[in-house]
Order: structure tokens, then C-alpha cells, then sequence
């Protein structure tokens, strides 16, 4: 049962709220997640509640033990972020944050009190912060709300009133208030810069923009003069689309693209939102491969590539999980026996599509052999294109065509009035490239989806039965108005292809700046694992959960300061100068310089280092930009590392060029503690008080 202030549409509305143009994107990735959990096996009950609503929650309890009898568990993730410095909070601003946490933990506990008596709760989770003892600049509000979770659970640890047990999370990476925070920001890896990166030599996966051991980032410029995938795959009437197989192909060429991974399995695809381009359109796309031991998560997010998008948060199209597994191929199938038994009617050639309008390449399929509940669709490459498998092993005009090219095995289909579009993908494994004639085995499982799902096995074969795409539950949905499908020109919202509403920026205080550390976060499957592994433990009222040294990170948020700091410069002079290291030149530099070393513990910082690079943190990067406050006079915004992240350009925000002498004349060379000031310093205008 999920809870949240806003529901979703009925049922039956699904389907077509994912085709049209002005379903809000967090609705139809909503939607999405909860089909894909559907067909998965799950049964899902969404509820529109407000938790700290005592009258709503009783009625989502009602109406959750009517549906499935007794409730099991809870887990309260509710929470509220609005980050500001204290002088400028009002009771209103923190009363917001703190009510899902505290009053919502406080009717959680009154709507279950009658149930409890009859059928205890097995567990209660709440969902707590490090930030309840971190002490973050500008989270008076959330810290406090998480201390009430802890102590909350703390009370019922002592009362022996039902395992209870608050997780103080460090940052999630995918999910959570800090991801979405950093998207809205452009703080995540989606800010890398459009140009520049290097050229890697795909034609749908252009340059590399970042490579490091935990994470890559790829991006490609589209537009349907340079890109055939999207030029010959357009709905009737409107926009060009990526199809479902596109992505596949996409994230298969990226994650190649750093070693050879023999077999690669994707898994858990799940298809949130459509990549749609209208004529003479661009749309910058960006694929996240992000390493998780043996396996990978991938992402990938789009926006349009336009000086008026660039304050818009990107949109995520797909999300999954890729990796190299060591299994044999199946063995080899026989397609007479196949053909044998598909003798209920044949298909010859391929059919003109209803709804969409397709490129040569898609004029793939030579016939189609029907049995009961399954077909062979057999397919050529058209001969002009054969080129295309050297640079696409994935050819997503073959691959669409095997997957959804037999949709008469849905029930009562109809071809006329009927149109289904790719929801999920729970695995695919790639044991070979795509030849040029193929055959297609496709498993419909008629027991399963209901009447708006339609859920497929298929098992992609060369000329001689060879497998070399083995797919399991693949998930297609239904679209009821195929109008909806059909958006021209001039109907097209006037905001981009996709319609949203361009959201407003948070502040970029203290804790929007953390969420440059989400690299570091936790994964999504982690989080799953530690919640079942801290549900079997149950041995205490609450519990930390961080990716880092929790030590380490705590000292690094309070360094002690330092009375007698040598000059800069001086440390590490008689050290052997590294390779390429660029002395610092000016005061500013200087002391930035040795500012980072004593922070980072790096010996000897360059004038060209990234602050990020040497191991900085949002955490430290707030420390960083209130003592150069202190120590130049100059008032910096906490962005700066974002916008100079190494040595000179923060120097040149400082000191810009011609005023450096004059500048630097203001600025000591040593870093020594500041001097405490008697000095009142006024927040706002007030009272005279006399004091005594």
C-alpha cells in the first residue's frame, strides 16, 4: 500500500494518461513504477492521504485491511526539506517540515492503535537522518524532526511497545529528497556541459563526459535529421520517438564501450517517460551507468537542447540494471519444430501499421507464423541497410520488430483500434549480435496483465536456430484513445514536446550544495538490502546507515581549528614536486590552496586542482566557502565550488583580474583561527534592550 499526499488516476485512465502531452511527469513515472511492480507479481493499492490527517489515515487503514486483511508493517518515509539559514526560517517554514515527521509519526500511531490490539505490527520503520545529529547548516527544522523519529523510536524501545526501529540514512543516490533536489539544481552529473568530453564513436552514444571507477556519464545530441532512429519511427499525425528497443541499444553500446563484457544482461527496465522530438527539434540525452559490485544501474535522462531549457530539470526515460554474467548460451533451437506447431494461420510480409509511421528499416518482416499463444516471426534486415549491424549489434528496427511485431496473440486484438507500447523489459540477455535474417519465438502469457498488460516471452534466433536474445517478461500496455497519440505541431504545448511545468529553483543553500555528493550515495537495491537486513536484525531502537567512514565523515563536519598554521607554502617545501603541478601564485591562491591541503590532507595542492577531484564534499565545500568569507572580506555565494571548483577560478571569483594587488594587500598568508568578536551582528531590525 503506498500512501502520499497525492494519489493517482483511477485504474482505467492509466493507459491514456502515459500518452498524453500534459500528464505531469512525476504522475506517469507514478503510474509506471507501479505497473512495473504489477508485473512483477506485486499487488498494489496507491492511496491519496495526508499523514497527518488522523480522519485520512484511518480511512487508508480501512481501506487496506478491507483489500488485504491485516496490516504487517510500516514504513514512514514522509519528509519535507526546506534548507535556509535560521535568521531567515519563520514558525510557518519549520512547522511544514516538521509535521510529517513528528505529528505524522503521532497519527500514524492513533490509526493503528485499534488495529494493534487485535493484530500487533510486526515492525515499524522510520526513516530518520544523519542530519538529526550532523548538524547541517540551514536544517534547524529537519534535524529536529529526525531527532523526534529516534527519540520516538527510542521511547518504544524502553516501553517494549512493538519493534520499532529509526535508520538514520546517509544520502540516497537515485531516490529521495537530495536526488531530486540536485536534478531541479543541475547539481547532479546531468550538469556536465553539453560540449566538449570525449568523442567515443556511436552513433547514438556521441562523447564521454565523465569516467571514473563508480560512474560514467554519456551524451548524445538528437534531432531527426541526424538520427534514422527517430526520422523512421513517428506517431501518426505527431512526434518522432525513440522505441522501447532504441534505449536498449543505447545502454548496450555504452556500457561496451569500456571493456568487451562478452554476455550482457539487462534487467528491471522500466520505461518512465517518452524521448520525443519534433521536427527541427534537439533533445540532449544523457546515459548514467553507475557500478554497483558485479553489476551496474544505468539511467537515462533527456531535456531539450535549448538556451530555454537549460534552468529545466531533465526528464528520466529509463531505468534499469546492466551487467556481464558468465552463462551459456540456450541451446540452439529447432525452428521447424516451432513452425510445426505455429499452423493456426500465417501473416506474409508485413502489415501497414495503424498508428505509426515507419522508416524503411522497419519493413523488416518477411512472415508470421501463428500458433496458440505463441508465433514465429521471421525477419530480413532490408539489404541497403546491412551495413547498420556493424555499428548497431542491438539494431533496434530488427529488435522492435521481433519483440512487438506479433501483437495478434493479445486477445481479441484488434489492429484497427487497439495500440500497446513497451512498459518493461525484466531481462534481457544479449549472447550475440543481430544477423541480418532472423527468427523470432514469441511467447504471449495470456494468464497474466489483465486486459491493459500484455506480458511476452521471446527468444531471438540467427538462420540456423542460434539464440542470441533471450528475453523474459517483456510488459507492453495498452493505450485506449489513440488520438491522444496524435499531436501536431500546433498542438504541442508551448513548453517543449514533453508539457511540464518549469519548477521554480530551491535556494541553493547548504543542503542543495550536498547534493553534489550524491555519487556517493546509496543505490537503490542497497537500500532494499539494508531494510531487510536491519528488519532481521531487530536488535536495537535505531540504526546509522551511511556509505562512508560515519568517523571520518563526523570529523571532517567538525574540524577543530587551528591556532598555528604555518605559512603558506611551507609545509611540504623540501616534498618532491608531482608531475604537472602548478604552483599557486597570488595571496588568494595561496590560501585557498593551503586551505584544501589542511582540509583534504593532500601535501601539495596545484593552482589547477578540482576540489571535487581531491576528495571534497558538499559538507566541506560549505566549511571552504564561509572561512574564505571570513578570511578575504568577500562575500561568496555557497554555489562558488560548483562554478570555480579548483584553485584559480575560485581565486579569480575572489581577486578578479586587475584588482589582484589590491586584494591581495587584504589577505593574510597564514590561515590561523578567527579572532572572536564582541561584536553584535543584527539578523533583523528590533526593540531597543537595555542590557546590564
Amino acid at each position: 500500500v503506498r500512501v502520499g499526499r497525492s494519489g493517482l488516476p483511477e485504474r482505467a485512465l492509466w493507459a491514456d494518461c502515459l500518452a498524453r502531452p500534459d500528464t505531469a511527469p512525476a504522475v506517469a513515472q507514478r503510474i509506471r513504477q507501479v505497473m512495473a511492480l504489477e508485473s512483477s507479481g506485486a499487488d498494489v493499492l496507491v492511496a491519496a492521504a495526508d499523514v497527518t490527517d488522523l480522519a485520512q489515515m484511518k480511512a487508508v487503514f480501512r481501506q487496506a485491511r478491507a483489500r488485504f486483511g491485516d496490516v504487517h508493517g510500516v514504513l514512514h518515509t514522509a519528509g519535507v526539506l526546506n534548507d535556509g539559514v535560521i535568521q531567515l526560517k519563520d514558525a510557518a517554514v519549520a512547522a511544514s517540515v516538521l509535521a510529517p515527521k513528528l505529528q505524522g509519526t503521532l497519527v500514524l500511531e492513533a490509526a493503528l492503535q485499534d488495529a494493534q490490539a487485535k493484530a500487533p505490527l510486526d515492525f515499524m520503520l522510520l526513516f530518520s537522518s544523519i542530519s538529526s545529529f550532523a548538524g547541517l547548516a540551514g536544517q534547524i527544522d529537519y534535524a529536529a524532526a529526525n531527532s523526534f523519529l529516534d527519540a520516538y523510536a527510542q521511547d518504544r524501545f524502553v516501553r517494549d511497545a512493538g519493534l520499532t526501529i529509526a535508520v538514520n540514512w546517509s544520502q540516497w543516490q537515485e531516490v529521495g529528497m537530495a536526488a531530486e533536489l540536485a536534478h531541479q539544481l543541475g547539481l547532479s552529473a546531468d550538469a556536465l556541459p553539453d560540449a566538449g568530453g570525449t568523442d567515443v564513436g556511436h552513433p547514438l552514444v556521441h562523447r564521454c563526459l565523465l569516467d571514473t571507477p563508480q560512474e560514467r556519464v554519456y551524451g548524445t545530441r538528437f534531432s531527426r535529421a541526424t538520427h534514422w532512429l527517430l526520422e523512421e519511427h513517428r506517431v501518426l499525425g505527431g512526434e518522432a520517438l525513440i522505441p522501447g528497443t532504441g534505449y536498449l541499444e543505447v545502454v548496450r553500446a555504452a556500457y561496451a564501450l569500456r571493456a568487451d563484457p562478452g554476455t550482457i544482461e539487462l534487467s528491471n527496465v522500466t520505461f518512465l517517460s517518452p524521448f520525443a522530438v519534433r521536427d527541427g527539434e534537439q533533445k540532449d540525452m544523457r546515459i548514467h551507468i553507475r557500478s554497483r559490485g558485479a553489476a551496474c544501474s544505468f539511467s537515462v535522462v533527456s531535456r531539450p537542447a535549448d538556451d530555454a531549457a537549460s534552468d529545466l530539470p531533465w526528464t528520466e526515460n529509463v531505468r534499469g540494471s546492466v551487467a556481464s554474467i558468465d552463462v551459456p548460451a540456450p541451446p540452439a533451437e529447432d525452428v521447424d519444430v516451432i513452425l510445426a506447431r505455429c499452423d493456426a494461420r500465417v501473416q506474409q510480409g508485413q502489415q501497414a501499421p495503424v498508428h505509426l509511421l515507419f522508416g524503411p528499416r522497419w519493413s523488416n518482416i518477411r512472415r508470421i507464423d501463428f500458433g496458440a499463444r505463441e508465433a514465429l516471426v521471421s525477419l530480413e534486415l532490408p539489404a541497403e541497410f546491412a551495413g547498420d549491424l556493424t555499428d548497431f549489434p542491438l539494431h533496434p528496427a530488427l529488435m522492435d520488430m521481433a519483440t512487438a511485431g506479433a501483437q495478434s496473440l493479445i486477445p481479441n486484438f484488434d489492429e484497427a483500434k487497439d495500440f500497446f507500447v513497451p512498459a518493461s523489459y525484466g531481462r534481457v540477455r544479449v549472447h550475440g549480435p543481430l544477423t541480418a535474417r532472423l527468427h523470432s519465438h514469441v511467447r504471449h502469457r495470456q494468464d497474466e496483465g489483465g486486459d491493459d498488460l500484455a506480458l511476452y516471452d521471446v527468444t531471438v534466433m540467427d538462420e540456423q536456430g542460434r539464440v542470441v536474445i533471450d528475453i523474459a517478461e517483456f510488459t507492453m500496455i495498452r493505450v485506449r484513445n489513440k488520438a491522444l497519440l496524435a499531436r501536431s505541431g500546433d498542438s504541442a504545448p508551448a513548453q517543449g514536446r514533453v508539457a511540464r511545468a518549469t519548477p521554480a529553483k530551491p535556494r541553493a543553500t547548504a543542503n542543495n550544495i550536498l547534493s553534489v555528493g550524491l555519487r556517493d550515495g546509496i543505490l537503490s537495491d542497497e537500500g532494499a538490502e539494508v531494510i531487510e537486513r536491519v528488519l532481521a536484525w531487530a536488535g536495537g531502537p535505531q540504526v546509522v546507515v551511511a556509505p562512508q567512514d560515519l568517523v571520518a565523515l563526523m570529523a571532517q563536519l567538525r574540524p577543530p581549528e587551528s591556532t598555528d598554521a604555518a605559512p603558506v607554502g611551507a609545509a611540504g617545501d623540501d616534498a618532491e614536486v608531482p608531475e604537472g603541478w602548478k604552483a599557486p601564485t597570488t595571496a588568494t591562491e595561496k590560501l585557498i590552496a593551503q586551505m584544501w591541503g589542511e582540509m583534504l590532507g593532500v601535501e601539495r595542492v596545484s593552482a589547477d586542482d578540482n576540489f571535487f577531484d581531491l576528495g571534497g564534499h558538499s559538507l566541506l565545500a560549505v566549511q571552504v566557502i564561509n572561512k574564505l568569507k571570513k578570511r578575504t572580506g568577500k562575500p561568496l555565494a555557497l554555489t562558488a565550488l560548483l562554478e570555480a571548483p579548483t584553485v584559480e577560478t575560485l581565486a579569480a571569483l575572489i581577486e578578479p583580474p586587475g584588482s589582484r594587488e589590491a586584494v591581495a594587500g587584504q589577505i593574510s598568508t597564514t590561515v590561523a583561527a578567527p579572532a572572536r568578536s564582541a561584536t553584535i551582528i543584527p539578523i533583523r531590525p528590533g526593540n531597543a534592550v537595555a542590557l546590564s
